[in-house]
């Protein structure tokens, strides 16, 4: 029975053709070879398996069809390339998905290799050298000392405040440094910054960002807030005190939660390091009030006093950039620190003791601000090199504890006389000897003498108490301050001689 692979091998192919001369009819076995051979082949080229394509591709077609045409199968050689067609498709589409899949494997290879190259050679490296944050916060110290004259409080004040998270208001007039401070700070951590000058006119745009049109048009209320306020880390906003009802509840959230809540997205977490709040006057609004209960730090800044600063300030020019920064691990492993910093019982009594001083005074200060102030001063301590706060620290309360620029004074002396009583007498013997040397004439030896005896007086007074109290800080600058007033008038004297 004939079978469908061999239905096109029939005798009418043989048609026409004229038998072969007796002398040249091969014998039996020839024939049975070259038939052999010819149905071998043909059906070689007509069973090519997927396995077989993979390994001869094109070139096991082109095969197969030469085969049947080198026997005059011309119509088979048709239908074979058709039939093959059909095969070679689905298995042209499985080689190529394979030989995808293969380069993507071998380029995932390549990089994984070369991962594990660099690993093996990061391995393979000394570990970096462990930073000291203590010392990068000392050594970012000296540099804002250095670039900005007469600010060594202000520069104190505003890296505790940043080792706290807390912000700090700058009360004083312009052009006193206030925003080049904050873009030095800004600088230090290579923070993202944002600075406003607000006005009573001033639009919730101006600080969060402008409202998306795109998702107003899938009825959702957003702000593109990219480059404002709610994405700085570090900001400086120009006469806060100005800013209207339409600003301040979210910039409230801002300040004191880290949160800035935007329309239907929902809060959205700020991550503000710290904010400098300048303006040359305070509050005067009850809602202004309550932001500025909500920072912590308040500075007063005032134009540069000292002669010799001030033709410093001339020679120097403009501040250069910092040289000194702080890294993020820094940053953070410095204020794991100042976490740990111990506050004993005995000054948690002493802050009792103020908080009671200032309640009997009719003075109120909120629970808010006396908590924060606990991490200010571990801050301060931090910063002084202190293994904990102790009564000395106390001192720092001063930026903390008044209303009005003109309370300052007061709140010190309170602080000092139930805190530190020889810080307070230390202070005493400074401002005498300060008030003396003001009110001389120094065209007037006599008056130049009779100062110069009453501030060495002083000095004596200075020395005797830092007898008793060796090394006391407040003692120590305050004999410091007195030498240079002596030194003065020494100076002064020389000139009539």
């Amino acid at each position: 029975m004939q079978t469908h692979e061999d239905s096109w091998i029939d005798d009418d192919t043989m048609e026409g053709q004229s038998e072969p001369a007796p002398e040249s009819i091969p014998d039996e076995a020839s024939m049975n070879t070259a038939k052999e051979q010819e149905e071998n082949a043909e059906h070689s080229a007509l069973r090519m398996t997927l396995a077989e394509y993979e390994e001869h591709g094109v070139t096991g077609i082109a095969t197969g069809v030469e085969a049947l045409l080198k026997y005059g199968k011309i119509d088979a050689a048709a239908d074979y390339v058709a039939t093959t067609l059909n095969v070679v498709k689905p298995i042209a589409a499985t080689m190529v998905k394979r030989r995808v899949i293969e380069r993507k494997r071998a380029e995932i290879q390549e990089v994984a290799d070369r991962y594990a190259k660099e690993e093996a050679q990061r391995q393979a490296e000394p570990a970096p050298a462990a930073v000291d944050p203590h010392a990068a916060f000392m050594a970012l110290r000296s540099a804002l000392r250095a670039a900005l004259v007469e600010r060594d409080t202000e520069i104190d004040a505003i890296l505790c405040a940043l080792l706290a998270r807390e912000h700090v208001v700058l009360l004083g007039p312009p052009g006193t440094a206030k925003s080049l401070l904050a873009r030095m700070i800004s600088a230090a951590i290579d923070g993202t910054y944002f600075e406003w000058l607000l006005t009573k006119f001033s639009v919730p745009e101006e600080l969060f960002g402008p409202v998306s049109i795109s998702a107003l048009k899938s009825d959702r209320f957003e702000r593109m807030i990219h480059g404002k306020l709610p994405t700085a880390e570090v900001a400086f906003l120009d006469e806060v005190f100005k800013a209207n009802a339409a600003i301040l509840n979210n910039l409230l959230t801002i300040l004191n939660e880290r949160v800035y809540h935007d329309g239907t997205r929902g809060p959205i977490h700020c991550p503000l390091e710290i904010a400098l709040l300048a303006s040359n006057e305070l509050p005067q609004d009850e809602g202004l009030e309550a932001m500025f209960d909500r920072v912590l730090v308040r500075l007063e800044v005032d134009a540069i006093n000292d002669d010799t600063a001030f033709e410093g300030l001339l020679t120097a020019g403009t501040p250069q950039a910092l040289t000194h920064g702080l890294t993020r691990a820094a940053l953070t492993e410095a204020r794991d620190q100042v976490e740990a910093i111990p506050l004993g019982s005995s000054v948690a009594q002493t802050i009792s003791a103020l908080h009671r001083r200032f309640r009997a005074d009719g003075r109120y200060i909120s629970d808010r601000r006396w908590l924060k102030a606990a991490g200010y001063l571990r801050a301060r301590a931090w910063l002084d090199g202190m293994p904990e706060v102790n009564d000395d620290t106390l001192t720092a309360l001063v930026d903390v504890l008044w209303d009005d620029p003109s309370q300052r004074g007061d709140v010190e002396r309170t602080i000092l006389e139930i805190a530190n009583p020889v810080g307070l007498r230390a202070r005493s013997l400074v401002d005498s000897a300060r008030a003396e040397w003001m009110d001389v004439n120094v065209d007037d030896q006599a008056a130049i003498t009779t100062a110069g005896v009453n501030i060495r007086a002083m000095w004596d007074a200075g020395q005797k108490l830092l007898a008793d109290n060796p090394g006391h800080p407040a003692l120590l600058a305050a004999c410091n301050e007195i030498q240079a007033l002596r030194d003065m008038a020494r100076d002064a004297y020389a000139k009539h001689i």
